[in-house]
Parts: structure tokens; sequence; C-alpha cells
């Protein structure tokens, strides 16, 4: 009887959520290419309770945090405003910073307690600690007139933002609305001083200067992908709703996530690496069912860590995958599409 009681209690334990070895699994593994150290990425199979995970290089879970009820949305039953982890990374004070949709940006320790954090319901993809000790960050879903792309400092001051009224308030941008006016998902502060700013519904990365100025731009065309998202950019690359931004200074390349078809297609979504001079594309990398890419980190050895849907993937400079985890409980489909991975960051040892 002892024995059946401790199975009960047991199973009861692993369905009410905890995590399992299996959750996460490492089916590519090149540890002589591959850039050796943990993964953080916000975990979302639950929607009712949004966790943070660090794996190993292996897919062992070596640190994790459950989001707890006082920090998500009080609008549980509505999906379109439940609070999921859509960026979580590890700062150089081994706290953890992340962003919680419909609820703000949180500072952590590993014990959990929050240490910092910055109220904002609009918050959204894309969190950053800057160099002063000043937080950037996106909002994806506001209308036109806010600040999509926010700076505060650790008071919670703004100090800087951009609402793009003065460069986009005109044809063809000005009567956009799809998730917001702008669908900003993308930010980062850049070595010169600058911000790099994904334009989703715009078809469009920006680099802003201090002033707020756009100093560059990528245009992408995507007429023959989506015709209702049809802007004239045409002679640009095809493709559509740019993900993931990222700049290769030593080869001054744009790294880009696009998407190449409608949702239900069976056209990837493509990678491409474009020369800020020229507009060229330079390299490029599909995979074989690439479907929601939402996030691309540039590592230190060269190499790119994608998230696409449910699979995190190193890819070297050759396109090949080097490392691959699958989160085996995340299945794509539209519906359901929320619960993918966003953001995933890897965390080198000192």
């Amino acid at each position: 009887m002892r024995i059946i009681l401790s199975l009960f209690f047991l199973l009861s334990w692993l369905a009410s959520g905890s995590l399992l070895a299996s959750d996460f699994v490492v089916d590519i593994n090149n540890k002589s290419q591959s850039l050796i150290g943990n993964t953080i990425f916000g975990y979302n199979q639950n929607l009712k309770k949004p966790k943070i995970i660090e794996v190993n290089h292996t897919g062992e879970v070596v640190w994790s945090y459950s989001v707890p009820k006082r920090l998500l949305a009080k609008n549980p039953e509505n999906k379109s405003k439940r609070s999921i982890v859509m960026d979580a990374k590890v700062l150089d004070n081994q706290n953890v910073l992340f962003t919680l949709r419909n609820s703000g940006i949180y500072e952590i320790n590993r014990q959990g307690d929050v240490v910092w954090q910055h109220l904002d319901k609009e918050a959204s993809h894309d969190v950053d600690r800057l160099e002063n000790g000043n937080t950037i960050y996106a909002r994806a879903w506001v209308e036109k007139g806010k600040d999509w792309v926010v700076e505060v400092d650790q008071y919670g001051q703004k100090v800087w933002g951009y609402d793009g009224v003065s460069h986009f308030d005109q044809y063809p941008f000005s009567d956009i609305e799809k998730g917001g006016w702008v669908h900003t998902n993308s930010v980062e502060r850049l070595s010169n001083g600058n911000t790099l700013v994904s334009l989703r519904n715009f078809q469009m990365v920006v680099e802003l200067d201090k002033q707020r100025e756009i100093v560059w731009k990528q245009l992408f065309d995507c007429e023959k992908a989506y015709d209702k998202w049809d802007i004239d950019h045409s002679g640009s690359t095809a493709g559509c709703m740019p993900h993931g931004p990222e700049i290769d200074h030593e080869q001054n390349t744009l790294i880009i996530a696009l998407r190449m078809g409608e949702k239900r297609s069976d056209e990837p979504d493509n990678v491409y690496f474009i020369d800020r001079t020229t507009g060229q594309v330079v390299r490029e990398w599909s995979g074989e069912k690439s479907r929601r890419i939402r996030d691309i980190d540039l590592l230190s050895n060269g190499n790119l860590l994608i998230q696409d849907n449910n699979k995190l993937i190193e890819l070297n400079p050759d396109n090949e995958i080097v490392w691959q985890l699958r989160a085996s409980k995340l299945k794509w489909d539209e519906r359901s599409r929320s619960k993918s991975l966003y953001k995933a960051h890897r965390i080198t040892p000192r």
C-alpha cells in the first residue's frame, strides 16, 4: 500500500506540470563546433504557468523559475491577454532579466526574488540591460502615437523613446494596424550608441541615432508572400515580417529571419545575411520545416543560435546544424502558436 501511495503522489507531481528530462531533447550535439555553454529561454507550454528554463549543453535542466501568479495578468481566461515570457537573459551579476507580456519587466536573483521591476503592460518581445544600467525594451502592440521603443533608468523613469510618428505617419504606413501600428519585435542598442529596431508591420529594419533620426534601413518586399501585407518595397529582398535582426559588424551584414509564404503554406522561413552597403543577400539558410523563427543570436564563435518554433538550432558558418534542442511537448499549429519558444540566449563560461 505504501508503494502504491508513493507511486500515486509521484504521478500526481509529474502531472502537475513539473519538468521531465524528456521535455527537452538535444538530438544534435557537435561539441567540436558548437559553442559550449548553457542556454536560457522562456517556456510557455502551460499558458497558466509560464517558466524560464536554463539547460546545459546536453539538455539537462540546471535551473528553472516558475513565474508566480502575483506577476501574471489579471485576466488569465483570455488567451490573448495571458502573460507569457517573451525574453529572458542572464545579466553580468548572474541575475535574470525577463519581459512578461501584459505585466512588465522583472529582474530576479537565482533564488527567484524580484530585485527590480518596471511595470508596463505594453512591454513585449525584447529587453536588454544597457552598460549604463538603463533598460531598453520593445512595445509591440501599442497604437499609433505611443512609444514602441522605450529606455528607462534604474528608477523606471523614461530617458529615451521612439514613436515613429514623424517618419511614418504617412502613406503607405499611416493606416496599418496588425497587432499594433508597427509591431516592433526586436530592439538592440549598438556599440556606436545607435539603436537597431525591427518594424514587422512596415517590412523593414531601421537604425536610429540618439536624435531618433533614421541613419540606415533595410526594406523587404512582401508582395509575393502576403497580399494583405503588400507595401511597395519592390526591388528589395523578398520576404515578410522581419524577426530577430542581428548585425555582424566584422562582415557588415544584417542577419534576419523572414517569412516566405502564407501561414498555412509549406514555405519555410528563411534566414538571410544581407550586405549592409549593397543590400544584396550574401548567404541564406532555410530549415526543412522552419515555420516560426522569432529570434537569432550571433554567437562569439561566429555560429548562430536560432529559435525555430519548438526548436533551438545552432548553425555554423557552413550552414551545418551543430547543436539542436527540441521542446518535445510543444507542437506547432496556428491556434497554439503563442506556446512556442520565444528568444533564447547562450550562456558561456566566464
